[in-house]
């Protein structure tokens, strides 16, 4: 009981001994509620922002043939994020890609749609050729392959890939950039470009330039692997 008693006067002097500033200077929940409400206000907003920038799905129209998306014949005409595309034989179908144009899918091609969303579309293209045209002054649609990259720059251009996951691109107006590793090439009106897998970008020629002297660039490429 002595031992209970000493104990109990020991804490009244430790509070004691506590400054009255220490009470006053409490945690004003009111105050930091005011605090952490515009941020979390502003949070809310840009989250909400954010997410109304997604486009899915994105519309497609069959020009031949027959077109699978995600295993089933397309009946709905459109095409959403992270979903597949397939053209069959003798098939083609456009893309229509918000604020930016329209892709061109011609036969036995697949690709998967990445991204659609303002300011980062994406699509992955695994086998086969597309057709881009703009309708943007700046368009928003990255290509993603297998070792490389294109960033479109606006005007109308070409991509195809091969089994052997070599890349074709041409651009028959305004220009186009191709990214790959930390290199990048702008490839501009009227040139071609090849990517062979497993080597870097090849050296643009122009579209209309004989095959002899396309030929020899190959050979250029084949032994200059230092270059871009």
């Amino acid at each position: 009981r002595g031992a209970s008693r000493k104990s109990s006067i020991s804490k009244t002097i430790s509070i004691s001994r506590i400054p009255s500033s220490f009470f006053s200077k409490a945690i004003n929940w009111t105050k930091v509620l005011m605090i952490l409400l515009p941020i979390v206000l502003l949070t809310a907003g840009y989250f909400i922002y954010d997410f109304q920038k997604y486009n899915s799905p994105w519309k497609l129209i069959t020009n031949a043939g027959s077109v699978v998306v995600n295993g089933s014949l397309n009946h709905s005409g459109k095409i959403s994020q992270g979903e597949s595309l397939f053209t069959e034989d003798a098939s083609s179908v456009t893309i229509h890609v918000p604020k930016v144009g329209t892709i061109l899918v011609e036969e036995k091609s697949l690709l998967v749609l990445a991204k659609t969303k303002d300011g980062n579309n994406k699509i992955n293209l695994k086998i086969g050729s597309i057709n881009v045209v703009n309708t943007a002054s700046i368009p928003d649609l990255i290509i993603e392959l297998n070792n490389c990259v294109i960033v479109d720059r606006g005007g109308e251009f070409s991509v195809v890939a091969d089994v052997q996951k070599n890349v074709s691109v041409a651009v028959r107006f305004g220009f186009t950039e191709i990214k790959r590793k930390d290199k990048s090439l702008y490839l501009e009106e009227g040139y071609v470009c090849e990517i062979k897998n497993g080597s870097g970008i090849g050296t643009p020629v122009r579209s209309e330039a004989s095959a002899e002297f396309k030929d020899q660039v190959k050979i250029f490429d084949n032994g200059n692997r230092t270059s871009v």
